[in-house]
């Protein structure tokens, strides 16, 4: 699955929990802190995405446990 396809599912994911918590009888306070949490999540993944897209544009590549290098070319 592409980064664009990732980003594309949780974007219909959020907007599908969007629409069935519009309708859902919650308390607003409750609504609203999902609402957030999924939004935020949703600008975690697209920050990855886009580190991930600018640093396979650069070269570098991410070991396992987090160090960054630069492979041989």
């Amino acid at each position: 699955m592409t980064c664009r396809d990732k980003l594309v599912n949780q974007e219909v994911l959020e907007a599908l929990l969007d629409d069935y918590l519009r309708h859902k009888t919650l308390p607003a306070t409750y609504k609203n802190y999902l609402l957030r949490l999924i939004e935020g999540q949703v600008n975690i993944l697209v920050h990855n995405l886009l580190q991930k897209i600018e640093d396979e544009r650069r070269g570098l590549i991410t070991a396992v446990d987090g160090e960054i290098f630069q492979p041989d070319r």
